[in-house]
């Protein structure tokens, strides 16, 4: 599009009509910008300097709870103003002002409270993998987006696990950046810091290119073209931070055959845990809750759905009789800090499980779909309340349970979470694994050769 060899309004209205068509099936958007979209495109192919920008006519979807101007807000939620709003996130403005056409707004749960996307206001987001299972939460319709070919880029948001869990289900790389690198003014709906937005992406490069435009720099996409150090120090762990959980066997062999490409590549692979302590799940637990509960005050209650309305409640007692205290959650900044002068990154599954079917928490209150999330994502969440980046990246599953289930074609995600300051380097052990081990880049759902659309960078 930069070169002018394909119109911007074109390759929009390619992507708007394939959006509608997925999202009959995988029902991944809550807003769909037809022809305000439109509009976009054709300014910018009249617009004078378009080599200049980076992301010049490239499709975009955003996660429902971040601020697009002139849509509504919902969070998910029935709850919630239907009222426009009249200004961009940071970010979003951000990504505009590259070039980027945002084609629509996707689905997630309520308040964006849990690791799967189903809400009384929305419906259902299914796996384009497996429409049977969920596409993760709560960035949920933004991943399975961009995994159907309806956008190149998403925006998601995650406080718990929100990009890497929807990432590692549909199959796409995922990133949490740290504290401070992507702008966020949406204070009300960050959990006491816990949130940051990011990049759902089908391949590496189209993440760094991403990541640069919304922090404003040009360090990811050149880190990419630097070989990674020798010898990395990488830790690799099957230890849930949530005791008692266990990592299925398709899960657990495919992130030891990541160890072991890694080990192959030249670096030094040691089995070892984080320091994971009991208040520290505590201390996250407090901050969710009361994130909520806070969020939710400019929200109608009555409309809201009953097992939020439980976690609303929850998270006003705490607040008003157990608030959150930064005690906790700094012990456990201290103790992942002192633990990664020992390693440059650690590899650990994003999910516990494959992903689980898309009714498997539909009657159940917040205690038990808290308790059975849990089982499904323990490894996500305390590396939010360390404020650390870390990716979901896309890998096969190995175990011979997987092959024969059935289940072979779904990926699973692999974390890596680094130290203050390491995306780029994430980034670039993500693009070595990408070269080891190519990912598909598309779920097969409705998926043809004239479909499939090529990387922002290619």
């Amino acid at each position: 599009m930069q070169n002018r060899t394909v119109t911007a309004e074109h390759v929009v209205r390619e992507h708007l009509d394939h959006a509608r068509r997925i999202d009959s099936v995988v029902n991944a958007l809550t807003v769909q910008r037809g022809e305000r979209a439109l509009e976009e495109a054709r300014a910018l192919d009249h617009h004078t300097r378009l080599s200049e920008l980076p992301l010049a006519g490239v499709p975009l979807v955003v996660k429902d709870s971040i601020l697009v101007a002139g849509e509504m807000t919902r969070y998910g939620s029935r709850g919630a103003s239907t009222t426009p709003v009249s200004v961009d996130e940071p970010s979003v403005a951000r990504l505009r002002a590259a070039g980027a056409v945002i084609i629509a707004k996707t689905t997630m749960c309520e308040l964006a409270a849990w690791p799967f996307t189903t809400s009384t206001a929305w419906g259902t987001t299914c796996n384009p993998w497996d429409t049977s299972r969920t596409a993760g939460g709560s960035s949920g319709g933004c991943a399975a987006a961009v995994a159907s070919g309806a956008a190149p880029l998403g925006l998601g948001a995650d406080g718990g696990g929100s990009i890497r869990i929807p990432a590692a289900c549909c199959g796409l790389f995922g990133l949490k950046p740290g504290p401070g690198v992507v702008p966020w003014s949406n204070t009300d709906s960050n959990w006491y810091g816990l949130s940051e937005e990011g990049p759902l992406t089908t391949t590496v490069a189209d993440a760094a290119l991403m990541l640069d435009v919304l922090a404003g720099t040009s360090q990811y996409v050149t880190s990419l073209s630097s070989p990674l150090p020798a010898r990395l120090r990488i830790a690799l762990s099957l230890q849930s931070p949530v005791p008692g959980v266990h990592v299925e066997p398709a899960v657990r062999e495919t992130i030891l055959s990541v160890g072991n490409t890694l080990k192959q590549l030249g670096h030094v692979v040691r089995r070892t845990d984080p320091p994971y302590t009991i208040p520290s799940m505590w201390a996250f637990t407090q901050r969710w809750l009361e994130g909520i509960a806070e969020q939710a005050e400019a929200m109608d209650f009555a409309r809201l759905e009953p097992r939020t309305r439980q976690l609303v409640r929850a998270g006003r007692l705490l607040r008003r009789f157990a608030p959150v205290r930064d005690r906790s959650a700094l012990a456990w900044h201290e103790r992942a800090r002192t633990w990664f002068r020992g390693y440059d990154v650690l590899v650990s599954p994003v999910t516990a499980t494959l992903p689980p079917p898309t009714t498997r928490w539909q009657n159940c209150g917040a205690i038990g779909t808290t308790m059975g999330c849990l089982r499904f994502m323990p490894f996500t969440p305390l590396w939010n309340l360390a404020g650390l980046p870390c990716a979901s990246v896309p890998a096969r599953p190995q175990a011979t349970e997987a092959r024969s289930s059935g289940t072979r074609a779904i990926p699973i995600g692999v974390q890596l979470v680094g130290p203050r300051g390491s995306e780029a380097l994430l980034m670039r052990v993500a693009a070595a694994l990408e070269r080891s081990a190519p990912w598909s880049r598309h779920a097969p759902v409705l998926m043809t050769p004239e479909t499939q659309h090529p990387s922002v960078r290619g």
